[in-house]
C-alpha cells in the first residue's frame, strides 16, 4: 500500500537569466573580469606623467645645455654703435651724467664725449671711458672732469682733461711722437707719455702718483725744472704753496688705491669690429658684482666688450647664496641678465654667523669694512696725509739746511773768536810798548 502524502515535485532546471542572476555566477564573473578603471582618472594619470617627463627633460636641459643655468633667458639689448676716433664711454655703474650745453644727460654705455664736456659721477658709482686706442680712463665715485681740449686728426690726437673735483685712475699707451695726451687739475698740468697713473684733487691740493711709466707737470704754467714723476713714485702740490712740490716715494693709501684698479679691457676700434653690451642686474638690489675676481659694482653694471671675450661673474651679498655666471660675447647679442639670489638656509646663515664670529671671519670682515671706509673717506684724508707727509719731507729738508747754518755759523764764531784774540794780543803789545817808552 502506497503511503499517503504529498509527491515532491522534481527541481526544474533555471532558465539562463536565473543563472546570471545568482550571487554565485556574480561572484565568480568578478573573480575573472577586474572591474574596468573610469576613463578621467586615466586621463588624469597620463596628464601628470607627461608633466613630471617634462619637468625631468628641462631640469636636465637647464643643468647640462643650458648656458645661464637657470637664470633664465636674457633679454636683448639694442646694438651700440661708436666711432674709433671719438673718446666713449665703455662701462658704468649707478648714476653717471654729461652735461653738455647746460643741459645734464644720462650717460650710458657707448656715449662719446665732445669737446667741452663735463662727465659726471654720483656717489657708489663708477665710470670707464676709453680714448680712442690711446688708452682708458676710470672715474670714482664723486668725480667730475671736464674733456677741456679733444683734437681728433687723420693720424694724431690731442686730448686734454681736467679733473674738476674727487679723482681719476688713468692707464694710457704707448703715444706716437705727435700725439698729446694731458691732465690738469688746480693749475697743475700733467704731461703723459704712456703710464698707468692717479690724479686726485683734494680740498687742499692736488696729488700725483704713478703705478709704471713717467709724467712731467708744470705748476700755474711754469716748469720750474720740476723733476720728472717716475714708477713707485708721487708729488703732492697744495694750495698754498705752489712751488713745485717735492717727489718722495708712494704713500701706503695711494699704492694701495693704484694696485687695485678695476680697469675692464679696452675695445678694439679698429674699422668693422662691432663691441657687444652686456648689462647685469641683481635681485634683490645693492648686491655686489665682481669680474674676474675684482669688484667693478653693485646692483646694476653694464659694460662694453669684444667678440669672444669670456667674462666671470660672481654676485653675492650678504644672507644670500652667492652665484656665479659665465658668459661668452657673442657677435650681435647685446644681452641683459637678471640675476636673482636665493636666501641661505638656515644651516648656511649659522655658517656664514660662525664664520663672521670665528677669528678669521673678523679679520675678513674688519677688511672688508677697512675697504669701504677707505674708499668712502679717500678723498676726505688722503689730501691731509699727503699733505703733511709732504710738510715733513720739507721740515727734513729744511732741518738738514738748519743744521749746515749751524756749523757755519759756529765755524764763523771760532773765526772771530781767534781775530778778537789775536786783536786783543795786539793791543796787549801796543800797550807795553807804550809803557817802554
Amino acid at each position: 500500500m502506497k503511503s499517503a502524502g504529498r509527491k515532491e515535485s522534481p527541481k526544474k532546471p533555471k532558465d539562463r537569466a536565473e543563472r546570471k542572476a545568482s550571487p554565485r555566477n556574480s561572484r565568480k564573473k568578478d573573480e575573472k573580469k577586474p572591474r574596468k578603471m573610469p576613463g578621467f582618472v586615466k586621463y588624469s594619470l597620463f596628464v601628470l606623467a607627461g608633466a613630471a617627463v617634462a619637468l625631468l627633460l628641462l631640469g636636465l636641459y637647464s643643468w647640462f645645455i643650458d648656458p645661464y643655468q637657470g637664470y633664465g633667458e636674457p633679454e636683448s639689448l639694442p646694438p651700440v654703435k661708436i666711432s674709433g676716433k671719438d673718446v666713449f664711454i665703455t662701462g658704468v655703474s649707478g648714476e653717471v651724467y654729461i652735461i653738455r650745453n647746460n643741459r645734464m644727460i644720462s650717460a650710458g654705455i657707448g656715449d662719446s664725449l665732445k669737446e667741452g664736456d663735463v662727465l659726471k659721477v654720483v656717489d657708489q658709482s663708477y665710470c670707464q671711458i676709453q680714448f680712442s686706442d690711446r688708452g682708458t680712463a676710470g672715474l670714482d665715485s664723486n668725480t667730475v672732469m671736464l674733456m677741456k681740449k679733444l683734437v681728433n686728426a687723420q693720424k694724431d690726437m690731442q686730448i686734454r682733461t681736467e679733473v674738476l673735483m674727487g679723482s681719476m685712475l688713468y692707464r694710457v699707451n704707448r703715444l706716437s711722437e705727435n700725439d698729446e695726451f694731458q691732465v690738469e687739475s688746480e693749475g697743475v698740468l700733467y704731461d703723459v707719455k704712456g703710464t698707468d697713473f692717479l690724479v686726485m684733487r683734494a680740498a687742499d691740493g692736488v696729488l700725483l702718483a704713478v703705478k709704471e711709466g713717467t709724467v712731467r707737470y708744470s705748476v700755474d704754467g711754469f716748469e720750474r725744472d720740476n723733476p720728472p714723476v717716475r714708477t713707485g713714485e708721487q708729488v703732492f702740490i697744495a694750495n698754498d704753496d705752489r712751488e713745485g712740490g717735492t717727489v718722495y716715494p708712494l704713500g701706503e693709501s695711494a699704492a694701495l688705491r693704484l694696485e687695485n684698479l678695476r680697469f675692464m679691457s679696452p675695445i678694439s676700434v679698429e674699422s668693422g669690429s662691432w663691441p657687444v653690451s652686456v648689462m647685469i642686474e641683481t635681485s634683490p638690489p645693492g648686491a655686489d658684482i665682481y669680474l674676474d675676481g675684482r669688484k667693478i659694482a653693485s646692483h646694476i653694471f653694464s659694460g662694453l666688450f669684444d667678440v669672444g671675450t669670456k667674462l666671470d661673474f660672481l654676485i653675492r651679498k650678504r644672507g644670500y647664496v652667492d652665484k656665479a655666471l659665465h658668459i661668452e660675447v657673442k657677435a650681435a647679442q647685446d644681452k641683459i641678465y637678471l640675476v636673482e639670489l636665493d636666501p641661505a638656509d638656515l644651516e648656511e646663515t649659522m655658517m656664514e654667523r660662525e664664520e663672521t664670529q670665528s677669528f678669521e671671519g673678523i679679520l675678513n670682515r674688519m677688511k672688508k669694512e677697512y675697504e669701504q671706509d677707505l674708499k668712502e673717506q679717500q678723498t676726505r684724508f688722503d689730501g691731509e696725509i699727503y699733505r703733511r707727509e709732504n710738510r715733513i719731507q720739507e721740515l727734513s729738508e729744511q732741518n738738514e739746511s738748519v743744521t749746515r747754518e749751524k756749523d757755519d755759523l759756529s765755524e764763523e764764531l771760532l773765526k772771530k773768536q781767534q781775530e778778537i784774540s789775536d786783536l786783543r794780543k795786539l793791543m796787549t803789545q801796543i800797550q807795553e810798548l807804550s809803557n817802554q817808552q
